[in-house]
């Protein structure tokens, strides 16, 4: 339901990324895309969180991660969207192989193996200054 909105409106990433003056001058709508891209990631959150539960982390780390793997040459949406699967997918995997007896939600399997990466990234990002 929401993934067609999601395809149109991800065309004004790229705009907005560059700061609201240039994307105005390139034609894009920066108010109305604002604010048609939150309530379009807001109902993904919520279906997403109602069918597999609070997976908090992954939303997080997947585009950092898919940021630094692909680069800017590559639709960030697209290659930030597979590498979320695949990190729910191997979570799922340790949750389910590895660590069968122990019966841990996925959520807490993402949260502990993923911290330490999301942990990584943000001392990585201040060091070299790019933080923000």
């Amino acid at each position: 339901m929401l993934v067609p909105a999601v395809l149109l409106l991800g065309r004004w990433l790229g705009t907005l990324h560059l700061g609201d003056p240039v994307a105005t001058a390139l034609g894009t709508p920066v108010g109305y895309a604002r604010i048609a891209l939150l309530v379009t990631a807001v109902g993904l959150a919520a279906f997403g969180t109602s069918a597999a539960g609070p997976i908090l982390f992954v939303a997080l780390i997947a585009p950092q991660i898919a940021q630094r793997l692909a680069g800017r040459a590559t639709p960030p949406l697209l290659v930030s969207a597979v590498t979320g699967a695949l990190i729910v997918l191997v979570g799922d995997l340790i949750s389910r192989i590895v660590l069968a007896d122990a019966r841990l939600p996925i959520g807490v399997v993402t949260g502990v193996l993923g911290a330490p990466v999301l942990l990584w990234l943000l001392v990585r990002a201040n060091r070299t200054g790019s933080g923000g």
